[in-house]
């Protein structure tokens, strides 16, 4: 995967799926490839500082406002959804004990 090849795949703000970019990169698409891919925008995003959003719509590049807010709230999303879950964790481990005694018929 090369990540000027990935700007140009995105450059007319397409919005690709996983499948389409692993698909036009020639790699077959399986839980591997896509855990690769996960790894490669990660690194396009944070140390070539690509401005690449993914959303469940698929990956762009943020060339304006409104796509980078689109990929933002997805974000938001995101994070919200794993603070509720860490918080029930939370909840379900200090309620471990309760759960451990015999219900009363």
């Amino acid at each position: 995967m090369n990540i000027e090849r990935l700007k140009l795949m995105l450059e007319d703000g397409d919005t690709l799926s996983v499948g389409q970019i692993l698909d036009r990169f020639g790699i077959q698409d399986n839980s591997i490839s896509r855990r690769r891919l996960r790894a490669f925008l990660d690194d396009a995003i944070k140390v070539h500082q690509v401005p690449i959003g993914v959303t469940t719509d698929g990956i762009f590049l943020c060339h304006d406002e409104r796509t980078m807010q689109k990929a933002l709230r997805y974000l938001e999303t995101v994070e919200n959804s794993y603070r509720n879950r860490r918080n029930a964790l939370e909840i379900a481990f200090e309620n471990r004990e309760e759960m451990r005694q015999p219900t009363k018929v």
